[in-house]
C-alpha cells in the first residue's frame, strides 16, 4: 500500500516540527508498538506510521503528532475523488493542514476554532510586514473573560496596566491594515486582550518588570498571566524576528519561522540539556538566543575546568591580560546575576565557547577556543558546529545558529535539533 502524496508531506512536516528523523510508513505491523528510547510508533492508514530521534518524545508532543493525523483524516475524506478534483484536494491538504492542526491544538472549543485559525493566518500574514523599515511586532492575549476593562493578573514583580478602547474592535483583515492598530503594541512590553471570537476590548502595558533579558525575550510575563488567569487560553504574537509565536500554559512553544511550523516542548529541552538544572533554565537562555538571531555554542559538563585542557586549547583575547583581571568576577558567579546584569548575553554573543556546569548554576568557562581536531574531520559544517560536536565528548553541547535553530549535541551526536 502506498500512502498518498498529502499523507507523506504531512508526516514530513510532523518531522520538521519536531526535529525528527524522516517519518515513515511501514506496511505491516510486526508485534507491539514501539514507544521508548526515542521511538514512537501508532497504526494508521492500515499500517504502521514510525517516528524517530534520538531524544524520546514527551506527552505533549505525541498529542501533537495525533492531533495533526486527526485532521488530516478529517480532511482526506474528500480523497476518494478522482482526476484533477483529487490533485486539487491533495494541495488543499498539504496547504492548510498544519494550519488547522494547530488551530485545534489551541482552541478551547470547537466554537472557537474557526476564529482561532483566522487569527494565525492574520498573524502569518503581519510576520511579513514592515513599517517604514522595520519588522511589525504585535501581540494578542486571548483569554475566555468578557470583562476585559476590569481585568486583573495575579503576577509577581510586574507593574503593569488595563487601558481600556472606547469600543470592541474586531480583527479582521481592514484592522490588521491600521496603522494606529499596528504601532500602539509591540508584543513584547504591550499586548492586546481578544476574546476567543477575536474581539478586542482593552490592552495591557507592562510599566515595569524585573525579568531579565532572557526572560523577557521568552516571554515569562506571558507565561506567569498564563498560568495564573484561568480564563487566559493562549498568547499569539509577531516578534522582531519576522516570526510568529504561540504560548501556551503548559510551557509550549509552537513557532512559525520561515514558513516551517516548529513545535518546542520546553520542559523537554530543559531536560535535555541539563536534568539536574536549579533556578535558571537552559531552555530560555538558549530559546532567547535564538529569537535574536544571535549564534552560540555552549558545554553543559560535570568536569572541572583543569580535566577540559583537551578540550579547550586558549581564550579569545588571552593576549592583552584583560581576561585575567575579570575572570574571578565572571567565573563561578551566580548565572541568575549573570543574566540580570546583562552580562550571560555579552558572553553569549562573543566568540568561542561558554561552559556551564551540571547544574547549570554558573560559568566554569566563557570565550573558550576548542580542539576542533575532537571532532570528525568529514563532518560538514562550520567551526560553531565543529566546537559543538569535540564538547559533546565532555557532556552535552548547544548550538544556536544565527539563523534560528537550536541543535544539542551528545557523543558527536545530534540528539534533538529543532527550529
Amino acid at each position: 500500500m502506498q500512502i498518498p502524496f498529502s499523507a507523506q508531506y504531512t508526516l514530513d512536516e510532523i518531522s520538521e516540527a519536531l526535529g525528527c528523523d524522516e517519518a515513515k510508513f511501514k506496511k505491516e505491523k510486526t508485534g507491539s508498538l514501539q514507544r521508548s528510547n526515542g521511538i514512537y510508533e501508532l497504526e494508521r492508514w492500515n499500517g504502521v506510521l514510525h517516528f524517530n530521534r534520538k531524544t524520546p518524545f514527551s506527552t505533549k508532543e505525541t498529542e501533537f503528532i495525533k492531533k495533526i493525523l486527526a485532521s488530516y483524516n478529517s480532511l482526506s475524506k474528500q480523497l476518494s475523488t478522482r482526476g484533477v478534483a483529487h490533485q486539487y484536494m491533495q494541495t488543499a491538504i498539504t496547504s492548510s493542514v498544519l494550519d488547522i492542526s494547530i488551530a485545534r491544538y489551541i482552541s478551547s472549543s470547537p466554537d472557537s476554532f474557526l476564529y482561532i485559525h483566522k487569527l494565525i493566518q492574520h498573524l502569518k500574514r503581519l510576520s511579513l510586514k514592515q513599517y517604514e523599515g522595520s519588522q511589525i511586532r504585535t501581540g494578542f492575549l486571548i483569554t475566555e473573560t468578557k470583562h476585559q476593562k476590569q481585568k486583573e493578573f495575579d503576577i509577581d514583580s510586574v507593574d503593569y496596566e488595563i487601558v481600556p478602547t472606547d469600543g470592541n474592535i474586531k480583527l479582521d483583515r481592514k484592522t490588521i491594515k491600521d496603522t494606529t492598530f499596528l504601532r500602539i503594541i509591540d508584543g513584547i512590553n504591550s499586548f492586546y486582550l481578544c476574546d476567543p471570537k477575536l474581539d478586542i476590548s482593552a490592552y495591557c502595558n507592562i510599566l515595569s518588570s524585573e525579568y531579565d533579558s532572557f526572560e523577557k525575550l521568552s516571554g515569562k510575563c506571558i507565561e506567569n498571566i498564563l498560568r495564573s488567569d484561568t480564563g487566559a487560553q493562549f498568547y499569539a504574537g509577531v516578534s522582531n524576528s519576522a516570526e510568529f509565536e504561540i504560548i501556551t500554559h503548559d510551557n509550549i512553544r509552537i513557532l512559525h519561522r520561515k514558513g516551517r511550523w516548529y513545535f518546542i516542548d520546553c520542559n523537554l529541552v530543559n531536560g535535555i540539556i541539563a536534568s539536574k538544572h536549579r533556578e535558571t533554565e537552559p531552555w530560555r537562555i538558549f530559546y532567547a538566543m535564538s529569537k535574536i538571531k544571535k549564534g552560540t555554542v555552549a558545554l553543559i559538563t560535570d568536569k572541572t575546568q583543569n580535566s577540559l585542557e583537551k578540550l579547550v586549547k586558549r581564550h579569545v583575547s588571552d593576549d592583552s591580560g584583560v581576561r585575567k583581571n575579570i575572570d574571578a568576577c565572571i567565573k563561578d558567579a551566580d548565572l541568575g546575576r549573570l543574566c540580570e546584569t546583562g552580562e550571560l548575553m555579552r558572553i553569549l554573543t562573543t566568540d568561542g565557547m561558554s561552559i556551564f556546569d551540571k547544574h547549570f548554576d554558573s560559568l566554569i568557562d566563557y570565550s573558550a577556543i576548542v580542539n576542533t581536531a575532537l571532532c570528525d574531520s568529514d563532518t560538514g559544517g562550520g567551526g560553531r558546529e565543529s566546537a559543538a560536536i569535540a564538547g559533546s565528548l565532555f557532556g552535552t553541547t548547544v548550538k544556536v545558529s544565527e539563523d534560528g535553530p537550536i541543535t544539542i549535541f551528545k557523543d558527536k551526536k545530534i540528539i534533538y535539533d529543532v527550529g
